[in-house]
This record gives C-alpha cells, structure tokens and sequence, in this order.
C-alpha cells in the first residue's frame, strides 16, 4: 500500500480534495448524508403507495360511515322501546319523505296527547315530545353537517313503528340503502328488540 503525499495542512491530497470540491465545503459520503436524489426518490415511492391505498381508504369510509348510521338506528329505536314502557305511553317512529319514493327522515316521538293533543292517535301533536331525529340530509339537530347518500325502506303500516309499554307490537323491517345499494336491514320483533342484518 502506498502512501498519499500530506498537504501542508496535514491532511492526505485526496481527503483535501473530496472535502473541499470546487472551493465549497460539501459534507462527504463518509460522514452519513443523504443525497438530494435519494430523498426525491423515497418520496416518489410513498407517493405511488399513497395512489395505491386510497381506494382502499374511501372504501373503508363508506364502511365506517355506514356502520355508524346502523348503530344510530339501532340506538334510536331501542331508546324508543326503553321510552314507551318508561312513559308508559305509546311511541311512535315515523319514517318520513322529504323526496318521493324515498325515506330519508327518521323521527321518534312519545304519541301521549300531551299538550291538548289526542293520545295513541299516530300522529305527533304541537305538545308531544320529540325523542330522537335521524335524517340523511343531517343527523340530530345539527343543520350544519353535511348529507349523506342514505335512505330509507320499509314494510311498516304507514311507515310508521308504534312500541307499545307491553308486549304485542307489530314489527317490521327496514331496509337501509347507501348510493342506491343495499347495505342491510335491521328486523324489529313483536317486542320491539332489533337485529341488524348485514
């Protein structure tokens, strides 16, 4: 092995040369740097993972978005069942059209005839307390969140639910859809229990 003539500096002519290239000060590959070419390309491949997963991503969305609403539905409608025997009074879930053809406002209300109004009649009066709302233009009572691509289906007489203080209600099914496509159902007994069928 041969020696590398010294600078006057002390240091070795090649070392001198790498460290100071072109009279700039670069950092050399030997202190652990990371090019500019290297780091364009790991961007790029997270990048086009990134294009990969995002189907995946608004899939899963849906999904998330479409769970949440079956288990607002399923809250609301055993809140109603726990309602009528706690007021010992009827109450009623009314699916109700804002559009033709479709269901896309849920409401449930304690049918007492409270307020002037006339008890059991199936219709909500002006004194008759609203328990619950579940729309797809907005959920709860807040009118600022956006709408959602639900609706609604039913085999309900009137498209109406009436859970009873007792036992001997007249159950159904409802039918929930996303985009026009079916997601699933949620079958409620002559108890008034409910069971999600996905």
């Amino acid at each position: 092995m041969t020696k590398q003539p010294a600078s006057p500096s002390g240091r070795n002519l090649t070392e001198s040369r790498r460290i100071s290239l072109r009279g700039c000060s670069c950092i050399s590959r030997s202190e652990g740097g990371v090019s500019l070419v290297e780091a364009i390309t790991v961007v790029a491949l997270l990048l086009v993972i990134a294009a990969f997963a995002m189907p995946d991503m608004s899939d899963f969305s849906t999904r998330r978005k479409v769970s949440s609403l079956f288990r607002d539905l399923n809250i609301l409608l055993t809140d109603a069942r726990l309602a009528a025997y706690k007021a010992n009074a009827n109450v009623v879930v009314q699916f109700d059209s804002a559009t033709e053809g479709t269901i896309d406002r849920i409401t449930a209300f304690v049918d007492n005839g409270e307020g002037g109004g006339i008890a059991k009649d199936e219709i909500r009066q002006h004194g008759e307390a609203v328990l619950a709302t579940l729309s797809a233009g907005r959920r709860g009572d807040d009118s600022d969140s956006p709408g959602w691509p639900v609706s609604f289906t039913t085999n309900l007489n009137n498209n109406r639910l009436i859970l009873r203080p007792h036992p001997g209600i007249f159950g159904g099914t409802i039918t929930v859809y996303w985009r026009g496509e079916e997601q699933g159902r949620l079958i409620v007994n002559s108890l008034g229990r409910v069971r999600v069928e996905r």
